[in-house]
């Protein structure tokens, strides 16, 4: 299975918005989070819903670390 393409905005901050392009959802939508660095230094996906096309959110289960 393929990387997800991340995109990270406003690195220079502790938490910032992620889009993971490569998870799509069924409808057409993609999926957003917050990412956090944990003690080690690494960044994890909290907090990540998704986006439908109708704009509307739905809530899904966090995600693990990204391991970066």
């Amino acid at each position: 299975m393929p990387k997800p393409m991340v995109r990270w905005e406003r690195p220079e901050r502790g938490t910032l918005n992620v889009n993971v392009d490569a998870a799509k959802l069924k409808d057409g939508g993609t999926r957003m989070g917050m990412v956090i660095r944990d003690e080690e230094g690494k960044f994890v996906l909290t907090a990540v819903w998704g986006m439908r096309i109708d704009g509307t959110r739905k809530w899904l289960k966090p995600r693990h670390s990204c391991g970066r």
